[in-house]
């Protein structure tokens, strides 16, 4: 947009010239209403281009959001609200991470973490909120308000959700049993985040069917991905052998 300004303006600059050369040039009256023409088409440009940016902002889009903020025009943060989470005791190093990403999203003052995350406890996470000294919590910072909160609500967080991911086995679908591997993992990472890759993906193939694990071994796969894949089409391989076997014992 603001080069075509630039361009209005230097078509701007040479009116005075194309007045002066019209009694010396044939066709000089030609040349200036082009270059008037030629304007007026950028004028209509830049302000289509402007009510289409508008328009994109009042319906929310966020693409013109952030490119409008990359030129200086809007705060993409405004356009997309991020509702709070809220705390009732469950889950709390899940919900230490979810206040975290908002936080940082909405660029807050990390003095007023604290603060702000208490005004949205529930229940009884609310209850033992009002038992504490919220001064001295404030004073004490975020990551001691977390250690707080993990010590009232989930001291054993950590210990009961690695043993139920390494007893976790699959008596369902691959699907299913994936969804149920991931949401565990997701859990011990956040309490741990050097769980790697061959971490993963040993406790993942642990858990498989002992049918389908042994073929998926066969492929090395070098991710959860990659297993769980293979895991699917074993699956499918093993359950289309099991229909024919049905046919056949029909038909006899």
């Amino acid at each position: 947009m603001e080069a075509k300004l630039n361009m209005i303006t230097e078509q701007l600059k040479e009116l005075p010239l194309l007045r002066k050369q019209l009694g010396e040039h044939q066709g000089g009256l030609e040349q200036l209403a082009y270059q008037i023409g030629l304007a007026a088409e950028l004028v209509g440009e830049v302000k289509k281009d402007q009510a289409e940016a508008r328009a994109a902002a009042m319906r929310g889009a966020p693409a013109a959001a952030a490119a409008g903020a990359a030129e200086g025009g809007y705060d993409y943060r405004r356009l997309v609200k991020v509702q709070f989470p809220a705390f009732n005791g469950e889950e709390p190093k899940m919900w230490q991470l979810r206040c975290k990403s908002y936080f940082e999203f909405y660029q807050m003052p990390t003095e007023l973490w604290v603060s702000w995350a208490s005004f949205h406890m529930e229940g009884r996470a609310a209850v033992w909120m009002l038992t504490q000294d919220k001064k001295h919590l404030e004073e004490g910072g975020w990551d001691r308000f977390c250690q707080a909160v993990q010590e009232r609500f989930g001291p054993d967080d950590y210990q009961k959700k690695l043993r139920a991911l390494m007893e976790l086995r699959q008596d369902g679908t691959v699907g299913e049993y994936r969804d149920q591997f991931e949401e565990l993992m997701c859990h011990v990472m956040s309490f741990d985040h050097g769980m790697g890759t061959v971490f993963q993906l040993t406790m993942f193939m642990r858990g498989l069917r002992e049918e389908i694990s042994g073929v998926v071994r066969l492929h090395r796969p070098k991710s959860v991905d990659d297993a769980a894949e293979l895991a699917m089409l074993q699956e499918e391989v093993l359950e289309n052998a099991k229909q024919r076997a049905q046919r056949v014992d029909y038909e006899e």
